[in-house]
This record gives C-alpha cells, structure tokens and sequence, in this order.
C-alpha cells in the first residue's frame, strides 16, 4: 500500500517528534481493521483511555495545525489530567485532519489498492480565471 510519507509510521513519527507528543500512538495498519474497530473519521485522530482502558478523550490533538496559532491542547491537557489523577475537562472536540479512505470490505483488499494505485493521474493547467 503507497501512503503518503506523512501517514507512513516513520512519518508519524516525526509528525509526533515534531509536535512535541511524548505519548505512545497507534498506528491503524495496511488493512485498516483498527481504525475501523476505533471508529476513526480523521487523521490525525487521538484516544486516550485510563489505566483501567476505558476511554477518556476522544478528537484532535490541539485546534490548529499550524503550531504557532495552538491555543488549546486538548489531547495534552485530557492525559496531564489522568496522570495527576483529575477528571479529564474536555473528553470529546472534534478531529481536524485528512478524512480516512477507507478502502472496501471486500476480501480482496490488496487487489483493490492495486487498482487504485495504477489510476493514471493527470494534471492540467489553470489559469488566473480558475483561481477566483
């Protein structure tokens, strides 16, 4: 399966580095089956359970992209807030990022994202006009 080297783990990774997220993450796998058990809409998508695994924050990791405009951290503040042992303040907000791609139920998923992979892509020009 081609992904994106952001959705790759390795890029994950990074992303996580990056946005200074020292917590362990999941990664959903080639064949989707935990993002579909977790019922996952977006990536990024965070959930953070107990020590008892019972679900505790469920949404984005912050409210923005970009790390200079963040005024919220929602997943941080919800897992500061279990390990100090206080109730989580915020427990949902909604997933900002790419919408999964989900690919078919069928058996032969490999097969599918074969198909997908070999689509031509095509570009072609705009100019000023399209842009407005």
């Amino acid at each position: 399966m081609i992904r994106p080297p952001m959705d790759s783990p390795g890029g994950m990774k990074a992303r996580a580095t990056f946005r200074k997220l020292p917590y362990p993450y999941l990664y959903y796998g080639d064949g989707q089956a935990t993002a579909a058990a977790f019922g996952v809409e977006a990536t990024p998508e965070i959930f953070v359970f107990d020590r008892e695994r019972r679900l505790r924050y469920h949404g984005r990791i912050d409210d923005n992209a970009d790390e200079s405009r963040v005024t919220s951290r929602d997943a941080q503040e919800a897992i500061e807030a279990l390990l100090a042992a206080r109730p989580v303040r915020v427990a949902t907000t909604t997933a900002r990022g790419c919408p999964i791609r989900w690919l078919a139920q069928a058996s032969d998923v490999v097969a599918e994202q074969t198909a997908i992979e070999r689509e031509p892509v095509t570009v072609e020009p705009i100019g000023e006009a399209d842009l407005t």
